[in-house]
């Protein structure tokens, strides 16, 4: 098998279920590909967005209903903990990094959301190529 030389999706959380398909698949032209239970927590579904080809990197889910502290306790079992410890001691020495944090955190308190038909296209195509192009470093 050939290797997928990048990540193979993104995994979110979303508590706002409804707006979040509205993004991925009116702004961002995504396809919606399902929505299926959660296989740890069969309480919590979880939706599959990705391009018409199926693109390695295009592929993006979201887990609902999952918040705050709660978001973090249903995330963290999917991180191993060598690559929690390697992302700790990054935040640690990284002032840019931290500094995106904390901007991302105000952004959202700011802005809270957005409506869909304010994001120019060009903004939507350089999105979705950066999700594409993603590679750890």
């Amino acid at each position: 098998m050939k290797p997928l030389g990048g990540p193979h999706h993104f995994t979110g959380v979303t508590a706002d279920v409804q707006t979040n398909v509205d993004f991925w698949c009116r702004v961002m032209g995504l396809r919606f590909v399902k929505n299926t239970l959660n296989y740890e927590t069969t309480f919590r579904y979880h939706t599959y967005f990705g391009d018409e080809d199926g693109s390695p990197g295009s592929v993006i889910t979201f887990l609902h209903g999952v918040t705050g502290p709660a978001a973090v306790r249903t995330l963290i079992p999917y991180v191993d903990a060598d690559e929690r410890a390697r992302v700790e001691r990054h935040l640690a020495g990284c002032d840019a990094c931290t500094a995106y944090i904390d901007q991302m955190r105000v952004t959202i308190a700011v802005v809270g959301r957005v409506d869909v038909d304010d994001i120019p296209d060009a903004m939507k195509v350089e999105l979705m190529h950066a999700f594409r192009d993603w590679a750890p470093s």
